[in-house]
């Protein structure tokens, strides 16, 4: 669940790098309307097996609410650490 703490690492940072630059490769090649709808079918994926709250709160929340749930999250020891 670090999506929803908010906590990167080196490594992290160049899986992001790699997969932005990869979405706008392939959003170059099917369009953006293809891929916008691939990105949503997984993101909806994604979520399903996800605790609902959590995303839920990441996907939908306000700031103040994805503070309170990293906070929350690394209180129980979820988040790296």
């Amino acid at each position: 669940m670090e999506y929803a703490c908010g906590d990167y690492d080196g490594k992290d940072w160049d899986f992001y790098y790699f997969a932005r630059r990869r979405i706008s490769r392939i959003t170059e090649l099917l369009g953006q309307e293809a891929a916008d709808q691939a990105i949503n079918e997984v993101y909806l994926e994604f979520g399903e097996k996800e605790e609902k709250m959590v995303w839920d709160i990441y996907a939908n929340g306000t700031a103040e609410q994805k503070k309170a749930l990293r906070n929350a999250l690394w209180g129980t020891g979820m988040g790296r650490g």
